[in-house]
């Protein structure tokens, strides 16, 4: 991954064939080189190129989302034409594929990076909301998991407990979807329940609708 970019540079082959890598290192550097200049948009033959490069070696896939996401995080080394392009692409396509990988914060953060760049105005606004109910929001994440903690342990349940904040691009997405404002939405909060099988999940959801 780190070599991904070695064919931009002007004696970019000669190194590649200089470089201490094995023909299968050589030969996903110069894969990954092929498919830098194509896009996921209304080109289906960009498409048609990328699903067939993906299905023969997937590796290829994850290299290109990481890729993807390192261009997000340095946007601002683009033309703004460019900076506007990629942006676009990967709020709207790279975003759900990392999200069917399981790419979680990946997508997440491509999101947020995307959201900044295209509607500045609107994500300054949301990251301000955040600001405000930063303390109230932990304040209530650490309160209600210390005191599910305790009603599980009473039970003998040693769950792991996970705390979470929408994210602001995924809140402004539920803002417009459910037509509500920040603060009247009611999943922005969430916490994730993990235990150790079957039975002890219906127990732990058992005390949930008891205490709760």
């Amino acid at each position: 991954m780190i070599l991904h970019d070695l064919l931009v540079h002007p004696n970019g082959k000669k190194l590649l064939a200089q470089a201490p890598l094995s023909n299968e290192e050589k030969s996903l550097v110069s894969s990954m080189y092929a498919l830098r200049r194509l896009h996921i948009d209304q080109n289906t033959q960009d498409l048609d190129y990328m699903i067939g490069e993906f299905s023969a070696d997937t590796r290829l896939l994850i290299m290109r989302m990481a890729h993807r996401l390192n261009d997000v995080r340095h946007l601002q080394r683009f033309t703004p034409s460019l900076q506007n392009d990629i942006a676009h692409e990967s709020l709207n396509m790279y975003t759900a594929i990392a999200g069917r990988l399981g790419l979680q914060a990946w997508r997440y953060e491509m999101e947020d990076c995307c959201f900044k760049y295209l509607y500045p105005r609107i994500a300054r606004k949301l990251a301000d909301q955040f600001s405000e109910s930063r303390i109230l929001d932990h304040t209530c994440l650490t309160h209600t998991r210390d005191f599910l903690i305790k009603e599980f342990g009473a039970k003998g349940i040693v769950p792991n407990i996970e705390m979470r904040i929408k994210s602001v691009y995924s809140t402004y997405r539920k803002m417009v979807q459910k037509k509500r404002g920040f603060h009247e939405l009611t999943d922005r909060l969430a916490l994730r329940i993990v235990v150790d099988n079957l039975e002890d999940c219906y127990r732990t959801l058992g005390i949930i609708h008891n205490v709760m």
